[in-house]
């Protein structure tokens, strides 16, 4: 198995290549100016992040809480 990694000068991984024999699996990631993750292409996937009040969890009321006691 083999891996090999590029990172960002400030360390973060750009991308990612793994390999198994001829098989080799391509991820990348992309970063905000904050460096924070906000997308990945894994493979079979590809995934956003956001950040801010639209993207933020909201907290769930006691009467949703109670359904899980």
């Amino acid at each position: 198995m083999t891996d090999q990694v590029v990172r960002s000068q400030s360390g973060d991984v750009l991308q990612d290549t793994t390999g198994l024999g001829a098989t080799s699996n391509v991820s990348s990631y992309s970063y905000d100016t904050a460096g924070r993750l906000v997308a990945a292409a894994i493979p079979r996937h590809r995934l956003t992040y956001g950040f801010g009040p639209a993207s933020r969890t909201r907290i769930p009321s006691e009467v949703e809480l109670s359904r899980f006691k």
